[in-house]
């Protein structure tokens, strides 16, 4: 699709290599090729060492006058670094990228299922004035006549609660930008977002409705 430069997807391919070739389908069947989507599964536990989590992870970073965003902050599970090393990998990659700064990259984690018509509804997106954009979040609180079928909008996001990270898209000027701050960290990564947004000026986004969903274990 015109626009978006690449797909990433994450996730524990050795577990969920099902859902890396469910969603990959979706994605060549809606027109991108193959060479743009680009999996990256996630390092295995062992793989991150103790001698080196507190060269990427300060629980105890000064922000101002800025409190944790998240009580996970001060002992983040092994999972959630692992994923915030994934996403870091990705920004690196894009960084790169010899494309004009309006390009889009787009972040999804294996597990999620685009909506039959996600195709269309990106599209819509792409010539939209936005940095970050979450495509997978729900509102705690939704107007009586919401509807999943409405066109979907762009809305402000809630500084004070977390982005989804399930599904999210970056222009590429943006990434260039959190890549050379998003290190060390000291949140989950749906609360390191909002504070990235912060720091560069700028405002977090959702779509609603959601252009992804999560899928559901049963």
């Amino acid at each position: 699709m015109s626009g978006i430069a690449k797909i990433y997807i994450q996730g524990d391919l050795k577990r969920g290599e099902s859902e890396f070739y469910t969603l990959l389908p979706a994605l060549l069947s809606a027109g991108f090729q193959k060479d743009d989507v680009i999996c990256v599964p996630f390092m295995r536990h062992d793989e991150l060492k103790s001698s080196s989590i507190f060269n990427i992870y300060d629980p105890f970073l000064p922000r101002g006058k800025l409190p944790l965003l998240n009580c996970k902050g001060t002992h983040l599970p092994l999972d959630d670094l692992i994923q915030i090393c994934s996403f870091t990998t990705i920004l690196q990659s894009a960084a790169e990228l010899d494309l004009r700064d309006d390009a889009i990259i787009i972040v999804l984690d294996a597990k999620t299922i685009p909506r039959r018509d996600f195709h269309g509804r990106l599209k819509n997106l792409v010539g939209m004035t936005w940095d970050c954009i979450s495509l997978a979040y729900y509102p705690n609180i939704l107007k009586e006549d919401a509807s999943y079928f409405a066109d979907s909008e762009i809305c402000e996001h809630d500084p004070t609660s977390p982005m989804s990270s399930r599904a999210i898209a970056l222009r590429l000027s943006y990434v260039k930008k959190i890549v050379k701050t998003i290190l060390p960290f000291r949140e989950p990564l749906c609360h390191e977002l909002i504070f990235q947004t912060l720091i560069h000026n700028t405002r977090a986004h959702y779509v609603f409705p959601p252009i992804f969903d999560s899928r559901l274990k049963i």
